[in-house]
């Protein structure tokens, strides 16, 4: 009973933010036209209307299909040359360039304005990253069977350009920028200290997330080095151990912990035994030490162990790659750089093959050979049962942009992805060698975005509500500034033409190309739509 009230809570609520992000947009033109003495003989929120209410000659009205809205100005015709016909009035001035430009930029001025106020409560409030804000990216681990590794990268690596230009961003900015990329993506890379480009064609990684297989965006072979900033949870054990907000992990008992899976993993391997932690504050280094807590109502009983080693197949060699400070290989002695021959005298030589024999060997000590430099030794190391514990302090990095730095960004993101869509139809039809990774079947329409802000508001992620909000309201402006006869920049566009040259343009030609824009329009959001669907059927089937 409870989820069916949240379910339909977040539907109305989804609906209402659509409303009145399109009440905001339509808002803007009547405002503007009343200001200039305009007639309005309608507004109305949504299509198909299922309500009407007349005010000082104004129709208002509220349609049941929320994908749209409009503010009927019949004196906006921009092909009229003197005036206006009206059944009741003889006839309307026709209204002056000028005029038309400001009541047409009206719209998607109250759109950024809108976005402009939910943009602020995401500044204020701050919105969790996956990652900080990075000016270099260290290779942590990479796929030998990537295009990355084909093009040279390789783990140790450290990033420092994208497309031959300095960066910050986080690691999903980073990852979206090379979907982005029209052509080969290039990568600016730090080696030994020698600076060299490597250029590769990304694609579809079967490895990645679901989403990205879903959708089929390219998706990198290589993880990165996560910095991690520690921000202690109001009188648990790491505030009462000193460790303050945004202090930056550098290593565990010694030990460099290169992402967040593996910060877990050590607090995991401690067994609730006092860990060492080296912290950055401020430019300068300082050790606390910290005794971590079990994690409560994990509600996961399964039993996973490991080593704390990570192997890599490099050719015929088996070798070890990353130690984890806390696991059980770093105290069986097991070091970076080794090379396993065997495990309980059988030969070794693939990754998954170590995997299995850790599963099934369990908590019981396994015989492992290898070659270390022109020395061959044996250890004994037993697996660690995984524990969840935790240091109550959150390890989320959080940003807060300014609403125009979002707005930037909202500019920013539809600029690429117009631009990668129109060269991945080029390509397919030949006009163009130039390949893009993002293209037509990536595109989301109103469902979509219904989507994103139903599961949001769901989920009670109040951050990612305003966020979307934001994003979806700059994004609406931008897309009706596009200079389209159907939208306003096409009667921006009109205007300002009017203006600079004193010419009407042709009543036949301005209604000929709004009906052929509006049929492209209408075929644009039903393919945007059964694209919507089918990822809605996808979402509701997990």
């Amino acid at each position: 009973m409870n989820n069916c009230f949240l379910t339909t809570g977040s539907v109305i609520a989804v609906i209402f933010i659509f409303g009145g992000c399109i009440f905001l947009h339509e808002l803007g033109h009547f405002l503007a036209a009343k200001l200039l003495g305009l007639r309005v003989d309608a507004f109305s929120i949504g299509f198909l209307t299922v309500w009407r209410k007349k005010f000082h000659d104004v129709e208002y009205r509220i349609g049941c299909l929320p994908l749209g809205g409009y503010c009927q100005i019949p004196q906006l015709n921009v092909a009229a040359e003197k005036s206006v016909p009206d059944n009741d009035r003889g006839a309307l001035p026709r209204v002056k360039p000028l005029a038309r430009v400001i009541i047409a930029a009206a719209g998607p001025l109250f759109n950024i304005l809108g976005g402009m106020l939910a943009a602020v409560v995401v500044w204020i409030g701050g919105m969790p990253q996956d990652s900080p804000g990075m000016r270099s990216i260290t290779v942590y681990d990479i796929d030998r069977n990537g295009p990355e590794y084909a093009a040279g990268l390789r783990a140790g690596d450290r990033i420092v350009k994208l497309n031959g230009k300095d960066f910050f961003c986080t690691w999903g900015e980073f990852v979206q920028s090379t979907q982005l990329t029209v052509g080969q993506v290039e990568l600016g890379v730090e080696r030994e200290g020698r600076q060299f480009t490597i250029c590769y064609t990304p694609c579809v990684n079967p490895a990645a997330p679901r989403f990205f297989r879903q959708e089929h965006l390219a998706c990198p072979f290589f993880k990165p080095e996560i910095p991690i900033d520690l921000h202690p949870v109001p009188g648990g054990i790491a505030e009462k151990a000193g460790i303050r907000s945004g202090d930056k992990l550098v290593a565990i008992n010694g030990g460099h912990i290169p992402s967040r899976a593996q910060y877990f993993l050590a607090l995991g391997f401690s067994r609730g035994e006092p860990v060492r932690l080296t912290l950055e504050r401020e430019g300068r280094l300082l050790d606390v030490s910290v005794k971590p807590v079990p994690v409560k109502n994990t509600g996961c009983d399964l039993e996973s162990y490991f080593t704390g080693a990570r192997l890599d197949d490099e050719g015929e060699l088996l070798k070890v790659t990353y130690v984890n400070p806390c696991g059980a290989a770093a105290k069986a002695g097991v070091r970076p750089g080794d090379v396993v021959i065997a495990i309980n005298d059988e030969d070794m030589t693939d990754p998954a093959l170590w995997n299995e024999s850790v599963r099934l060997m369990k908590d019981q000590p396994c015989r492992l050979t290898i070659r270390r430099g022109d020395k061959t030794l044996t250890l004994d190391v037993a697996a660690m049962r995984y524990v969840p514990m935790t240091l109550e302090a959150d390890i989320a990095s959080y940003d807060h942009p300014t609403p125009l730095r979002l707005f930037a960004r909202a500019c920013r993101m539809n600029w690429m992805a117009l631009r990668s869509m129109a060269f991945a139809v080029l390509n397919k039809v030949g006009l163009t060698p130039r390949r893009a990774y993002v293209g037509p079947r990536n595109l989301q329409g109103p469902v979509g975005v219904g989507i994103a802000f139903f599961d949001s508001v769901r989920r009670g992620r109040s951050y990612w509500t305003f966020f979307c909000i934001a994003m979806a309201s700059f994004s609406l402006a931008v897309f009706n500034l596009l200079p389209l006869p159907v939208l306003d920049g096409g009667h921006i566009f009109l205007g300002c033409l009017e203006m600079a040259t004193g010419m009407i343009p042709s009543d036949r030609l301005v209604k000929t190309l709004c009906v052929i824009f509006a049929v492209l329009l209408i075929a644009l959001m039903i393919y945007t739509t059964v694209l919507d669907i089918h990822r809605l059927c996808l979402y509701a089937a997990k």
